[in-house]
């Protein structure tokens, strides 16, 4: 069962790992920063639970990201710029911050390359 559903979420995949550069191009700059954010969160999960053998599902964001940094999967660089961004995340989602453009783009793209590292 688990390798039928892998399978059939496959296709899902590519269209979610889509969503920030299609809201980036709506000018949706917000949902587009939140939405990278929520796509390296699922990229450094997967890639953990692989290295750490077990489920980290329950862990928050904070704690995730420590494991990736300490698990060497991000450098100290990126670990920072992961950390800065998830304070922008939190600010967007927790009050009523904007963003501009050229954030979310540095945003957006910054996740992007990390997730392209990190496969």
């Amino acid at each position: 069962i688990d390798n039928w559903f892998s399978q059939a979420l496959e296709p899902l995949k590519t269209i979610y790992g889509e969503e920030p550069k299609r809201l980036l191009t709506k000018k949706e700059y917000k949902a587009s920063v939140i939405s990278a954010m929520t796509l390296l969160e699922v990229y450094l999960r997967q890639r953990l639970e692989v290295i750490k053998e077990t489920t980290l599902r329950t862990k928050p964001l904070p704690t995730l990201f420590n494991l990736a940094f300490e698990s060497q999967i991000i450098n100290e660089d990126q670990y920072q710029r992961i950390r800065d961004w998830s304070d922008t995340r939190n600010k967007l989602v927790h009050t009523k911050s904007t963003v501009t453009a050229n954030e979310a783009k540095r945003i957006v793209n910054g996740v992007y390359e990390i997730i392209r590292l990190v496969e």
